[in-house]
């Protein structure tokens, strides 16, 4: 009878970390449009002009779940892994537009993140993580544009 109750214990134990410790974001997906051109004008031009043309950034995150979650952070850079051109945590509960004009909105489990304009390299990376409310940090989820 005891072994049975150690182990009844020690599967609850396990199935609780595996749940805490699965990823609450599911996926990412990151876009751009540019700021002053229109299709035509776009391919009649070269990758090299291209580069030095604004784009506007965005962002959509799905989360699997919102429990636990404080804060998403959305990074964008010029190298895999980096934050060159954008890093910002977002509040899971503060919808809105910043002062700094990037924007937060969500639909579900859906969050949707303008990040704002840049120009520069014909790669982008963007890596979006869940900041969790005791202070950890989920695993990321990277793209690349």
């Amino acid at each position: 009878m005891k072994t049975k109750i150690f182990l009844l214990i020690l599967i609850s134990v396990i199935a609780a970390e595996i749940v805490k410790a699965q990823n609450p974001i599911s996926s990412v997906v990151a876009s751009y449009q540019y700021v002053n051109l229109v299709p035509v004008q776009i391919a009649g031009m070269s990758s090299e002009q291209l580069q030095l043309e604004n784009k506007n950034f965005n962002v959509i995150a799905t989360l699997q779940s919102t429990t636990g979650v404080s804060k998403i952070a959305v990074m964008m850079g010029s190298g895999n892994g980096s934050n060159d051109l954008f890093y910002k945590e977002f509040i899971l509960n503060e919808e809105g537009t910043s002062d700094d004009g990037t924007f937060y909105s969500s639909n579900g489990n859906n969050l949707n993140f303008g990040i704002g304009q840049y120009s520069g390299p014909p790669r982008y990376y963007v890596e979006v993580f869940a900041i969790m409310e005791d202070g950890s940090f989920s695993e990321s989820v990277r793209t690349e544009l």
